[in-house]
């Protein structure tokens, strides 16, 4: 699932955002299940400081996020801090 994007990934594409759980507790209200209403209300951008994007990585990313027809896992790992 995409939301609309922090200031972080807009510039990359406005609809690359993914939803992120950010704290356990969301997690586990999400694994518990939720209304609706409680499932849109935790779908909102991550916090600007929850996303790096590395200089080298950015522009890779913005043709492979882009495009539909890439739906491989590895666009979803993790890439760590600077």
């Amino acid at each position: 699932m995409t939301t609309e994007p922090n200031a972080v990934v807009e510039p990359i594409h406005e609809k690359a955002m993914p939803v992120m759980l950010m704290t356990p507790d969301d997690v586990e209200q999400w694994l518990r299940g939720v209304s609706v209403d409680d499932a849109l209300k935790m779908q909102k951008p991550a916090p600007d400081d929850a996303i790096v994007i590395r200089p080298e990585e950015k522009k890779a990313a913005e043709r492979q996020v882009g495009n539909v027809k890439n739906n491989r896992p590895e666009l979803m790992e993790r890439v760590g801090l600077l």
